[in-house]
């Protein structure tokens, strides 16, 4: 390859690999924010289970009071049966986070591993250039030199 067309390449090869860098970068800020919102995620759902807790101890008391009635059991019923999908809910969601965190790291492990290949690719071709300029300097001084010989050699055989 002529030089400019490999400095040409090298640019472009740099260009990409900044890009690379850039959607690594964006890649895991990505998923720390699905890990951020998965935590968030299992929190909500253990202060939904605390308060359930505490629910469920006040009804119990209610209901081994004196005034046990069929209103009362109706309404604890519906109130199971509501917090139940609540809870159904909150399961869904952290599931949808974790898959979320799960996507975002895995597209980052790729771009990473894409981002690798591209900065040995282009540190390889910066060598085969480097390799290419000192040949080039090589052949440049012993033909300055087969010159210089051939100068100080009388033109009679």
């Amino acid at each position: 390859m002529t030089g400019p067309t490999l400095d040409r390449l090298m640019s472009l090869r740099q260009l990409r690999e900044r890009q690379a860098a850039a959607a690594l970068a964006r890649q895991t800020q990505t998923a720390r924010e699905a890990a951020q919102r998965a935590n968030d995620a299992q929190q909500d759902y253990q202060r939904f289970l605390d308060e359930l807790e505490a629910e469920d101890a006040s009804t119990l008391l209610y209901l081994n009071g004196d005034r046990l009635d069929l209103d009362a059991l109706q309404q604890e019923h519906a109130r199971r049966i509501s917090v139940a999908s609540e809870e159904a809910g909150h399961q869904r969601t952290i599931e949808q986070a974790r898959v979320a965190q799960d996507d975002a790291e895995t597209q980052r492990d790729a771009l990473a591993r894409t981002h690798s290949h591209q900065r040995k690719r282009r540190e390889a071709m910066e060598l085969h250039r480097q390799r290419q300029a000192n040949k080039a300097r090589v052949d440049a001084d012993l033909h300055d030199e087969d010159e210089a010989e051939r100068l100080t050699r009388p033109d009679w055989p």
